[in-house]
């Protein structure tokens, strides 16, 4: 999230803490990569082609609400290209991360640098989808 505000010339203090919370697949969690979810959250943040204003929440209509989640699953699709067809934590580490234990023997693997070149991948594809826009 950070390098994709710092890219776009943002700063956005919410949104940003809030997105700390998809790190590890979601808590820890392993699912789907937390840079996946936090570049979606942030098309939604900086353009009105893929989220709606609290005050347009009621005004889209059924046609406009599937364009904007069909644009974000096209986004979610380029990711899964980007990162060889892996969208979860679980399947790009291959092992278990709950302690810290888990965390130092992590960070130690070639598979931690894959998921920092990952974030990378997904920053990029975020800012390439904005300055890509009509």
């Amino acid at each position: 999230m950070r390098a994709v505000m710092h890219a776009m010339g943002m700063k956005d203090e919410g949104l940003f803490n809030a997105s700390f919370t998809m790190a590890g697949g979601i808590g820890l969690q392993q699912e789907t990569c937390g840079a996946v979810i936090a570049g979606a959250l942030f098309l939604g943040l900086a353009s009105k082609k893929y989220g709606r204003s609290w005050d347009d929440f009621n005004k889209w209509d059924m046609d406009r609400i599937l364009k904007a989640l069909n644009d974000t699953g096209a986004f979610y699709e380029k990711c899964r290209e980007a990162l060889g067809g892996q969208l979860t934590c679980r399947e790009i580490t291959g092992m278990e991360i709950k302690t810290v234990e888990d965390a130092v023997k992590y960070s130690a693997t070639p598979v931690f640098e894959t998921c920092c070149k990952n974030c990378g991948k997904v920053a990029r594809l975020v800012v390439e989808t904005l300055l890509g826009e009509e």
